[in-house]
């Protein structure tokens, strides 16, 4: 089959299936993509709005809140797609899209009815803006914790996430902009002494993602923020972890495996069942 008809066979699919599929050819530079900042999850078969990743498109549009449902989405002036009961990757590959162009979101407020829904057209943002971002579809229960590069705030060294295996590892991903995440640091402080018997089952590791480590320590300091395990990590980590608004909170288990992401219910809980091996 020639060289065009292939392309042509992959653009038709990607229209068939109404999702946006980017095929890199051999003869073709790879397609550049950017998003609006949301960080998605599911509620049942609903498709909702998690976070809003800072200084992106959609914080700066004050039009949609977590909490939201998402309803469709459209790219440009195709139709629009309805994402009830679709997966989370195909809904970020949906609002995903080269630089510059536009997607249309269905949204609903929670506590309202569909027929009050309403669309809101963004502008994708730049690459730059996105790109040491993960794509919001966080790891599933029962996968592998990645072993990311980790810098410890204390002294600046080195470690790896590996180097806490054997233990559960609470992380929680957070920045000095982010106002969730302050409450969210304050908290974890004290979890360990709350509960004495899980001593050296337990490691809470806060993970800075600001640019500057310094303003980091800073800000540390300042709050007697030290009973968590503190560090910083690169664009990379964020990406292992598919971190695309903070704060983000993953529970690992003793054998290095996602035991639950933004736990709804306390974390506590989840530590419980699995210190009793539930």
């Amino acid at each position: 089959m020639r060289l065009e008809a292939c392309r042509g066979l992959f653009v038709a699919l990607a229209v068939t299936i109404g999702s946006w599929v980017s095929y890199v050819l051999a003869d073709e530079p790879a397609r550049e993509t950017a998003g609006v900042g949301l960080a998605l999850g599911k509620q049942g078969e609903d498709l909702v709005v998690r976070r809003l990743l800072p200084s992106s498109p959609a914080s700066v549009d004050h039009s949609v809140d977590v909490g939201d449902r998402i309803l469709a989405i459209a790219q440009g002036n195709e139709p629009a797609v309805n994402v009830k009961g679709l997966q989370l990757s195909d809904a970020v590959s949906l609002i995903r899209g080269p630089k510059g162009t536009t997607v249309w979101l269905t949204i609903v407020q929670p506590g309202r009815k569909e027929s009050q829904a309403r669309s809101i057209r963004f502008v994708r943002g730049e690459l730059k803006e996105l790109a040491r971002w993960g794509d919001g579809v966080q790891l599933a229960a029962g996968a592998k914790a990645p072993d990311i590069r980790m810098v410890r705030l204390i002294d600046m060294k080195a470690e790896q996430f590996a180097d806490h295996a054997g233990k559960i590892v609470v992380l929680e991903f957070w920045s000095i902009g982010c106002r969730p995440c302050q409450k969210l640091i304050a908290e974890l402080q004290d979890l360990p002494a709350k509960y004495p018997e899980w001593k050296d089952k337990l490691i809470v590791i806060a993970v800075n993602v600001d640019d500057d480590k310094d303003a980091a320590i800073k800000h540390l300091k300042a709050n007697g923020w030290d009973k968590t395990h503190n560090v910083w990590v690169d664009s990379e980590a964020l990406k292992a972890f598919h971190v695309q608004g903070l704060p983000t909170i993953y529970v690992v288990d003793q054998t290095g495996s996602v035991a639950a992401a933004d736990p709804e219910k306390d974390i506590s809980a989840t530590i419980d069942r699995l210190i009793e091996g539930k």
